[in-house]
């Protein structure tokens, strides 16, 4: 009875070690009953903009983003208190860690570094600047 225990205890922590290091995102839960598809689709407002570790949230003109499941991509402007909209669509890679959009301003590739069903944090390479947008939901 003693070796059964030990056995199925010694399973259970190999099991739940091998579920923690499996993260496919940099930072984010493990697991989720929501799928991938469905945490991206929602309504985002920007909640921090870096570029190479500065905060330039102040700069940006992006005011909300909103995606569905069926793929389309929406990014709300607001500059001096007049909002446009450029529309698009999204997709993931083969194995969902990056996004594609392609807008009008052309097809930007973002490295998942958080997707959860209201936080994302995105990352891209741009002219060598890394730039690092914070989502959260509306």
């Amino acid at each position: 009875m003693k070796k059964s225990m030990t056995f199925k205890l010694f399973a259970f922590t190999l099991v739940a070690l091998m579920v923690a290091s499996c993260s496919k995102y940099e930072e984010g839960s493990n697991f989720s009953l929501i799928s991938k598809k469905s945490r991206v689709a929602n309504t985002w407002e920007l909640s921090a903009l870096t570029a190479n570790d500065i905060d330039i949230s102040s700069l940006s003109p992006v005011s909300q983003i909103t995606a569905t499941k069926e793929g389309a991509w929406t990014t709300t402007y607001t500059i001096a208190g007049i909002s446009t909209d450029d529309a698009g669509t999204w997709a993931f890679n083969d194995d969902a860690t990056t996004i594609t959009v392609i807008d009008n301003n052309g097809t930007t590739t973002m490295t998942i570094i958080k997707l959860k069903k209201d936080e994302m944090k995105l990352s891209n390479v741009n002219n060598g600047i890394t730039y690092v947008t914070e989502l959260a939901t509306k």
